[in-house]
């Protein structure tokens, strides 16, 4: 039999391949290769039913065999010969150079080179299985001539951006890991004007083919020695039509390192950088991790997240159930977005392996019937009794958290009778309520004033099988509620002095759930002597005071320990109880004697509650005439304290002796409520001009502007001495400072005497838009400031006691002066 022609490369071949391969297949090696490097069809995906046996290059394996200890032995490297062009004449020392010739041999099998590519660049495991990832989208659809050519680029990525990925993992601040100037200053006009806009001006001159040369290499030169503008160079030059996809998911890894350990405004600036490129780029172009994409949604806006999910569903029909989870998170805890979370829910909820009962699944659901305190509950298919029924329609079985969010819902919405509705679904479901679930129930209760639904609440409670103390929230509420119901009560009195007060209900409450000596440091008297006192009885008795008979004494062991809000409620009582200016004195120096020795309950109520015991101070200073200059000066004081201190520990940062810079502060400057509760004194006394004054000491210090209550307390205290000019001036004082007329004005123009009247509807009849730029030019001459930045502080009136504000009610002039027609019979005006 004639022996085939073997050409002369095959034989040098041949001579080199071991003795056992196979004599039949030692003829078609050549003609396969010449045969596959003439193709023009597309690079081809991994075909795991090809049976026909490829041998591999003696550098491909990892075992001392050239084989893979694998599942993938049996399939076999081609071996592709130095000679083609598109391999080069490289030695195969050269790891890089071998990685590429694993890479070209694969024909498009590359998960086994995830070990090749970690070796070769220093990558992790991740990185290295991002990097195949990455491969695999570059070389889909690819010719053979252009492959060698794709993975040369890539690998010359690859090499620059492994070592900065090595380094953010040891610093992950953003760094110049090499020295000198940026190769893009031809083209860029130098490194003068770098902004994005002079960047995508200068960008767009150049050709493209030079465009598309160049870009990768002044990226890796952005990434090494300017790296502060890789952001804004990546968002100008980016183009998606040949801009390779793999630069621009190993930047956003690295900003979004950067991002993670940098302040909101970088975090902000790579959400922002994050949605351009997406949009401008093809759907699934670019593929980020999920990690990433977990960030980015926790970090961008609501409008942005539901934007983000948009651009996922077209681009990314089988997103992930972690992604679609931190979605729907994020939407449920929108007021607006409540419907498209439970969409996603509902959807999710047929994905395999996806169960809605599952710890985080449950979670996004006790977030999705929450509601947002200050707003109504959503209507139509976000209502929470819908979307609780749709819950449980995609097989959610509610526990305690879910009735409990369902339940808060309800009871910050106003609906009572909704939310004892959804607490005895409780009981139908074997569930026991908690305490928090007494405490959402108080507090609705207390809002409406409902004393049949607390009195309900505390059988509840009574009932129970008690072994852990009160509820310190709960028991809050109803210390509230018996002060709240207190100062509703109207009494007929001369001067400012409340001759009724609600403190001996409330010290009855807190000694029957409450430890006494915690207390008691701030108190002049013995409590247990209050308590045993057969003094005057309540002067009211109402359903709501009735309750404190209703409560058991809890035995020693059972007595709770009170926090800031319960001592703060039982010391605003307690000043408002007081008729001599010697016990408020003694009560007031008491307090400072324990801030001096940094007793834990005092520092604890001047931490978290601020100027609340010398504002509640000064109001009851202030009932009596001869002590406004005395609260004056205290005031003076507490400004002369707290600049002192302020002294002291920059000095101490100075020298090195204080290590903290945010420590607590002992004296803290008077707040806007300190202020107000000032002005408001000097009106109920009939004093506008000190009233006026003590604005402008507010103003020059500088460190709070004037609100809302500011503003009509110097409305009342003109109103109260008939003065209507300066009434309606501080009017406008008000509008140009940012503010609207409220109920408080208009309560405030009500001590208006009747001519008065007719002269304030005249003066705001004439108001016009010169008389607010007049307004505008005098608050700037005392140095306010009139554009609304001091409106954060919206409350109307200074709260006298913790959770008590109450939202401002705006009122054009249009309705003020309705009002105040209404008030002046149509005979007198005319």
């Amino acid at each position: 039999m004639r022996t085939p022609f073997v050409c002369r490369q095959c034989l040098s071949r041949l001579r080199q391949t071991p003795a056992k391969s196979q004599r039949i297949l030692r003829s078609a090696y050549h003609n396969l290769v010449q045969a596959d490097h003439s193709e023009t069809t597309a690079w081809p995906p991994p075909n795991p039913n090809n049976k026909r046996l490829d041998l591999r290059a003696e550098d491909g394996g990892s075992g001392s065999n050239g084989l893979r200890p694998d599942s993938q032995q049996n399939y076999f490297r081609r071996y592709v010969p130095e000679s083609e062009d598109h391999v080069g004449r490289a030695s195969g020392n050269n790891p890089r150079l071998r990685l590429k010739r694993q890479i070209l041999g694969t024909r498009g099998r590359l998960d086994y080179l995830q070990n090749a590519v970690a070796d070769t660049y220093g990558l992790s495991r991740l990185a290295a299985r991002d990097a195949i990832a990455q491969l695999k989208r570059l070389l889909a659809g690819c010719s053979p001539v252009h492959t060698s050519s794709r993975v040369d680029a890539f690998d010359t990525w690859k090499a620059a951006y492994a070592p900065v990925l090595y380094a953010s993992l040891q610093d992950p601040l953003l760094r110049p890991t090499a020295s000198g100037s940026p190769n893009w200053d031809a083209h860029f006009h130098g490194d003068q004007d770098v902004s994005m806009e002079s960047m995508r001006t200068s960008w767009l001159e150049i050709d493209l083919a030079q465009r598309e040369t160049k870009w990768g290499g002044m990226i890796v030169s952005a990434l090494q020695v300017n790296p502060e503008l890789l952001a804004p160079l990546l968002q100008a030059t980016y183009d998606a039509s040949w801009s390779p996809s793999y630069i621009v998911e190993d930047v956003a890894r690295l900003l979004f390192r950067h991002a993670k350990v940098s302040g909101p405004s970088d975090r902000e600036s790579f959400v922002g950088l994050m949605l351009s490129l997406l949009g401008s780029s093809p759907k699934g172009h670019i593929v980020l991790g999920e990690d990433v994409l977990a960030s980015i949604i926790s970090w961008a806006r609501v409008d942005q997240v539901v934007a983000i999910f948009q651009y996922l569903r077209s681009s990314m029909p089988k997103l992930t159930p972690s992604t679609l989870l931190h979605l729907a998170s994020r939407l449920a805890a929108s007021f607006d977005h409540k419907a498209l979370a439970a969409d996603i829910l509902c959807y999710m909820t047929e994905l395999e392996g996806f169960d809605i009962n599952s710890p985080a699944a449950a979670s996004v659901c006790t977030t999705l019937l929450n509601g947002e305190l200050g707003r109504p509950a959503p209507e139509g298919d976000a209502a929470p009794d819908r979307l609780f029924k749709t819950l449980l329609e995609h097989g959610l079985q509610p526990n305690l958290l879910n009735f409990t969010a369902l339940m808060r819902n309800f009871a910050l919405s106003g609906h009572l009778d909704t939310a004892w509705t959804v607490f005895d679904l409780l009981g139908q479901h074997g569930i026991e309520a908690d305490d928090n679930v007494y405490s959402i129930l108080l507090c609705a209760s207390k809002k409406k004033n409902d004393a049949s639904s607390i009195h309900r609440v505390i059988n509840c409670i009574n009932m129970q099988d008690r072994g852990a103390p009160w509820n310190v929230n709960a028991a809050n509420h109803l210390l509230h509620t018996l002060y709240r119901d207190n100062e509703a009560q109207r009494e007929v009195r001369r001067g400012q002095r409340k001759r009724n007060n609600a403190f001996r209900l409330m010290l009855q409450l807190y000694a029957k759930i409450f430890r006494l000596r915690p207390l008691q440091k701030f108190l002049p008297f013995e409590i247990e002597e209050m308590l045993l006192w057969q003094g005057p009885s309540y002067k009211y008795s109402t359903a709501v005071t009735q309750l404190v008979g209703s409560i058991p004494l809890q035995t020693l062991s059972l007595l709770a320990e009170p926090d800031s809000i319960t001592l703060s409620a039982m010391i605003t009582a307690h000043y408002r109880s007081l008729e001599d200016p010697k016990n408020i004195f003694q009560t007031y120096k008491h307090y400072n004697e324990l801030l001096a020795r940094k007793d834990s309950h005092a520092m604890a109520i001047a931490q978290q509650h601020g100027t609340l015991v010398h504002d509640m101070f000064l109001k009851a200073m202030m009932q009596f005439r001869p002590y406004l200059g005395y609260t004056v000066r205290t005031v003076q004081g507490m400004l002369l304290r707290a600049q002192e201190e302020e002294t002291r520990e920059r000095d101490e940062q100075q020298h090195g002796t204080k290590a903290n810079a945010a420590s607590f502060k002992q004296h803290p400057y008077p707040s806007v409520y300190t202020w107000t509760t000032l002005i408001n004194g000097f009106r109920n006394h009939r004093l506008p001009e000190p009233a006026f004054s003590i604005l402008r000491k507010m103003v020059s210090d500088g460190r709070v502007q004037p609100n809302a209550a500011s503003w009509n307390a110097l409305v009342g205290a003109y109103a109260r001495i008939g003065d209507a000019v300066s009434a309606v001036r501080a009017m406008r004082y008000l509008e140009a400072a940012g503010f609207q007329s409220d109920r408080y004005t208009v309560r405030a123009m009500e001590s208006l005497p009747r001519k008065a009247r007719e002269k304030a509807i005249k003066l705001l009849e004439a108001s016009d838009t010169q008389s607010l730029e007049e307004a505008r030019a005098d608050l700037a001459d005392l140095g306010i400031d009139f554009a609304g930045s001091s409106g954060s502080a919206s409350s109307s009136e200074p709260p006298t006691s913790p959770g008590l504000w109450e939202p401002p009610w705006p009122m054009q002039n249009g309705c003020l002066l309705r009002r105040l027609r209404a008030w002046v019979p149509l005979a007198h005006r005319r």
